[in-house]
């Protein structure tokens, strides 16, 4: 917040000579994400042997590692803008999807195995014997979620991808940012999916936390689509822009990276009451 509002009021900038102390503060900030994340994934280690929290946190800090390198990518520390075409001045973001988009569908995995998790949960809760003539029936339901999910992600996020796109864009990145529209709307939609499966009087404050920071995340690259990559015919609202985004965006990881702590403490909370 300090970093964004000092920059949105003339304090410093991310154009000129005081750019790589934006870019050391911000290193900072991602470096202190990854710690914590890091720590939560061996807090979970030492709460529990499953291996089903600790693959959603192992899930977590992977997403994080990956989202950060697309960070770096998208500081274009060698200032080079134009790379792929004369439309789109700000391409080096297009390049952050490489790591941006497998990053965030390692968050969609660590949400959906949450979300596997809570039904589990639900069904020993209410006592339901699930026996071996039944497995084919939860595993039906768990491939129609997969489904739901692709199908609402394919046409919410192409019909994103659309409305803002210009003709004269290159291949390369018309694909990437048409398939990272595609992925990022996949959060979007499985923090919907986490809130049907736990229920609306069953979401601790913490798994509230999880879905504002899911629903941010989508938020955060949105604005890059809309108002970054493809706004002023191309040339971008920047660094205005980029400061409103990088807010929004690691307000997001700050939240998201929290999913297998508030798991394990819903975990504990649902065992205690059964």
């Amino acid at each position: 917040m300090i970093d964004t509002v000092g920059a949105l009021f003339g304090q410093w900038s991310v154009v000129g000579d005081g750019r790589h102390l934006v870019f050391g503060f911000e290193i900072t900030t991602l470096m202190l994400l990854l710690f914590v994340s890091v720590m939560i994934r061996r807090w979970v280690y030492l709460q529990s042997d499953s291996k089903k929290l600790r693959k959603i946190a192992n899930f977590s800090l992977a997403s994080l590692s990956l989202c950060m390198v697309g960070d770096v990518i998208n500081f274009n520390l060698r200032e080079q803008f134009y790379h792929h075409g004369e439309i789109i001045k700000h391409d080096y973001l297009a390049d952050s999807v490489w790591f941006f988009a497998p990053g965030y569908v390692l968050l969609i995995m660590a949400v959906f195995s949450a979300i596997n998790h809570f039904e589990a949960l639900s069904r020993q809760k209410t006592q339901e014997s699930v026996i071996h003539s039944h497995s084919d029936l939860y595993h039906i339901g768990h491939h129609f979620k997969l489904y739901i999910l692709a199908i609402v992600a394919i046409v919410v996020g192409g019909s994103a991808f659309m409305s803002m796109y210009l003709p004269e864009t290159g291949l390369y990145i018309s694909v990437l940012t048409a398939l990272h529209s595609i992925v990022i709307t996949a959060v979007a939609v499985s923090a919907m999916m986490m809130i049907y499966s736990v229920g609306v009087k069953n979401m601790s404050t913490g798994l509230w936390c999880v879905v504002c920071g899911l629903l941010l995340a989508a938020l955060a690259d949105a604005i890059i689509g809309q108002y970054w990559i493809y706004g002023a015919q191309g040339e971008g609202f920047f660094p205005q822009v980029r400061y409103i985004n990088w807010a929004i965006y690691i307000t997001s990881q700050c939240l998201v990276i929290l999913l297998p702590y508030y798991v394990v403490q819903h975990t504990k909370k649902a065992i205690n009451t059964v």
